[in-house]
């Protein structure tokens, strides 16, 4: 349910339905699962780091490196309606791609730091902080629910 969001509609049925093959209605949702399963499997062994994140990216976006997937952004976006011929400001400017690198660092500290804060005020933060930071051209929304899915199953 939370794909719609993202303008990705199909029924719990649509993603169950084992005698349909995978269509471009349902790919969306079994990458969205496949990235969690990942993101799952890799924490078993290893601590979170942003190259999991660039991994989670890829596998929920496409199978293949294409368009940047699995690439932190080098360019500017803006979040919000902007038109392009006026002087209308966008609702908001994520961090700029010069300072991604350092954000992402520290997110990932943050992540990784050892204190007794709540499990559900640390997923909360961290996804503010990455929905922020706002590291990728698309997809940030999905990979920051992933992001507080993984924080809460650890």
């Amino acid at each position: 349910m939370s794909c719609q969001i993202d303008r990705i509609n199909a029924s719990l049925y649509d993603v169950l339905d084992f005698s349909r093959k995978t269509d471009k209605v349902t790919a969306p949702i079994k990458r969205y699962a496949s990235a969690i399963i990942l993101g799952l499997e890799k924490l078993k062994t290893a601590q979170y780091n942003n190259a999991l994140l660039c991994e989670i990216h890829k596998a929920l976006m496409n199978a293949h490196n294409e368009k940047g997937y699995g690439q932190f952004r080098t360019e500017e976006v803006f979040i919000g309606k902007v038109m392009v011929m006026s002087n209308a400001a966008p609702t908001y400017n994520p961090t700029s791609p010069n300072h991604l690198p350092r954000a992402l660092r520290d997110l990932e500290k943050f992540i990784c730091r050892n204190d007794d804060i709540d499990p559900l005020i640390n997923a909360a933060l961290t996804h503010y902080q990455f929905e922020t930071i706002h590291p990728f051209l698309s997809g940030n929304g999905r990979v920051g629910r992933i992001l507080s899915y993984l924080i809460l199953a650890d």
